[in-house]
């Protein structure tokens, strides 16, 4: 008897530290995002989010103010909210509202409800670079990955998401020009396209239509023509295993299958977009092969968090400090030269270290970590 009683009374020591040293872990982690956002300097104001841009080519590194990794960390940490201690929620909330404070430096200048890349005002663009940033051409106009996830991180007001969504549609491949820069069997898709810019040429990327359907289902906007072309696009794109074979053709911006996946499978556990949901069990098979073949902690923990969000059982786990170990070669995000460009041009040099800038930004891969935690701590119930 004292023996059982001695057993029931370590296993429930046991399962008591291992509950608060996950806890410690998530305010931990952070901890070290809120420690990463800047105070406030001459480039990063404060609540912005830091990241680096890195050019593998020649192993050059700039720093680079974009507002995008800013609003992909407040989003990351709101759609984990639900999961956090009241001491974590806290902690999170500081870091989302000084961080929200930034948004409005990147607000279209004319008072458009788009946003761009880089602050507006001062029309930056490739910044610290001493040869982009001094030739207009490199200049980008706003862009729909970057307004939906600064809308998703964000409360605008209801009236501007309608106004969004018809300038959305209005430069939906077909609008306003057509698409040359991806294969031939998706030139006649009426999907949405990456940028708001009048003299720019339409671009498709995969997980920039997640995140826009995202927005869509998020802020419960009303389905529309242009939305069912969007998640048509994609499911073919899925079922011709071009998101596996050609990451870098129909994903520019991302390119890892890795990523790709985490952004379909961030869509897929959204309720609704029935047809998107045919290609679930796809997706789950793809995260379980890739799980197999990558040995970077940080790719595998994105997996990982990818498959537990979908309801399926994680077949291991991947600790913080092996997470961190690999940060430095994780890539989420790149700047790519050739994204708009004919689509033999980008089959031909579309993958060249020179054309392919990597944005690196720790507090984000902390914001990926933070959400793994959670969603860890909920599959557990």
């Amino acid at each position: 008897m004292s023996r059982l009683f001695f057993t029931m009374l370590l296993c429930g020591i046991t399962s008591t530290v291992t509950a608060l040293a996950q806890d410690n872990a998530v305010y931990s982690v952070l901890q070290k995002i809120r420690r990463l956002q800047s105070q406030g300097d001459t480039f990063y104001p404060k609540g912005l989010i830091p990241s680096q841009r890195w050019y593998e080519g020649r192993g050059i590194m700039r720093e680079d103010n974009n507002i995008f990794f800013t609003a992909i960390t407040v989003y990351t940490l709101q759609a984990s909210k639900g999961g956090f201690t009241a001491e974590e929620r806290m902690l999170a909330d500081s870091i989302t509202a000084t961080a929200q404070h930034t948004f409005a430096a990147y607000r279209n200048k004319q008072g458009d409800v788009t946003y761009n890349f880089w602050p507006v005002q001062s029309e930056q663009f490739f910044p610290n670079d001493p040869v982009l940033s001094k030739h207009r051409r490199f200049k980008v106009p706003d862009d729909l990955d970057v307004t939906a996830m600064v809308y998703l991180a964000s409360d605008r007001g209801a009236h501007a998401l309608p106004v969004l969504k018809q300038k959305m549609e209005a430069y939906a491949n077909g609008r306003r020009s057509s698409i040359k820069s991806t294969l031939p069997a998706y030139r006649n898709d009426s999907a949405y396209t990456t940028w708001f810019g009048q003299k720019m040429e339409p671009e498709f990327d995969i997980c920039v239509l997640a995140n826009a359907l995202l927005l869509v289902q998020n802020k419960g906007l009303a389905w529309t023509a242009a939305d069912s072309a969007t998640a048509r696009l994609m499911v073919r794109m899925v079922q011709n295993e071009d998101h596996l074979k050609a990451g870098y053709l129909v994903s520019p911006s991302y390119q890892s299958s890795a990523v790709i996946l985490y952004h379909l499978s961030r869509l897929l556990a959204q309720p609704g977009v029935p047809l998107v949901q045919t290609i679930r069990p796809r997706v789950v098979q793809d995260l379980r092969k890739l799980l197999q073949k990558t040995d970077n902690k940080m790719t595998q923990l994105v997996l990982l968090s990818s498959l537990i969000r979908l309801g399926e059982p994680a077949p291991f786990t991947v600790s913080v400090a092996e997470a961190e170990a690999g940060m430095g070669s994780f890539v989420f995000f790149k700047a790519n030269l050739l994204a708009i460009s004919p689509v033999w041009m980008r089959k031909l040099a579309g993958q060249s270290a020179y054309v392919n800038y990597s944005y690196r930004c720790d507090a984000y891969s902390q914001a990926l970590i933070a959400e793994y935690l959670i969603l860890q701590r909920e599959s557990k119930g």
